[in-house]
């Protein structure tokens, strides 16, 4: 009898001494809020059924300010934001973090985008304020490089803009495929996956122009005060994310890939990328 007491108490002890996992989102890099309040419910559900137990909580931060207050005073674990919250906030993170890592909705590390039009479609280039532009809504990544292609050509921003944003890459694409008015951004990895399944997309539709592969989704940064153990059950939730109902809702592919280790230097080209979209920006706007 002792023994089951002694053996309760310690289950007991154990289970308490276990600590949340905190994740914060800067949900203003999300358009769509139903989306992702969507997404954030279905994947604690993800992590809890991976890791057996409730132990990853994603708290939502309309506001930057106080998503980097909290993980500078140790509130969050985890911080996953746009690279543009590093880039403008480097300084307070890096005293702070411990690793950098990348997450992408496909397999591709550095991502890479397709301007996409239908077959139809005329001098896209010399008229890009003419069509309706589509883009994904958890990727602020495909605006931004259209943005840049626009002050390139035209010297001016491209507002107003018939500009939409859609929850999945493959109803972009079809849209394209139905529409000789629309224009689209999409991930270069989609894009040739569904002419692979469907080899009339190719056929209908063609590639205006192509970016550099240097884009990242989203970025996250483990707390420098994370332990060991907290590292270990982070990786085990995160790569038993593969083919979860989380991942069909952030890719049309059911696949998330994310990297954690630190990635710094991979970040160097995209931002190479931005301060010179930034300077652009503030030229012709």
């Amino acid at each position: 009898m002792k023994t089951i007491i002694v053996l309760f108490m310690l289950t007991s002890f154990l289970f308490s001494s276990e600590k949340i996992l905190s994740i914060g989102i800067l949900s203003s890099d999300f358009k769509n809020k139903k989306f992702l309040d969507l997404g954030v419910k279905v994947l604690e559900k993800d992590f809890a059924k991976i890791l057996k137990k409730d132990l990853i909580k994603i708290k939502l931060y309309a506001n930057k300010k106080i998503l980097l207050k909290d993980f500078s005073n140790n509130k969050l674990k985890i911080l996953i934001s746009h690279p543009f919250l590093y880039f403008n906030n480097k300084k307070i993170i890096n005293k702070h973090q411990k690793f950098i890592w990348l997450a992408n909705s496909n397999q591709a590390k550095i991502q890479e985008y397709y301007l996409i039009a239908n077959y139809k479609a005329k001098n896209v280039l010399q008229n890009l304020s003419h069509f309706k532009l589509l883009t994904l809504d958890i990727d602020k990544n495909p605006y931004i490089w259209f943005e840049y292609l626009f002050y390139k050509k035209y010297k001016k921003g491209p507002n107003p803009i018939n500009h939409t944003l859609l929850t999945k890459e493959s109803k972009i694409i079809y849209n394209v495929f139905f529409n000789k008015n629309t224009l689209a951004v999409v991930n270069k990895e989609t894009y040739k996956l569904m002419t692979e399944l469907n080899p009339q997309i190719k056929q209908k539709t063609k590639i205006i122009k192509s970016s550099k592969a240097v884009f990242i989704q989203l970025v996250g940064f483990s707390h420098i005060s994370m332990t060991e153990e907290e590292s270990i059950l982070l990786n085990k939730a995160v790569l038993g994310l593969k083919n979860t109902m989380g991942a069909s809702i952030l890719s049309d592919m059911s696949t998330v890939n994310i990297v954690i280790e630190n990635k710094e230097k991979k970040l160097a080209n995209f931002f190479d990328f931005y301060s010179e979209y930034i300077k652009l920006k503030n030229k012709y706007n």
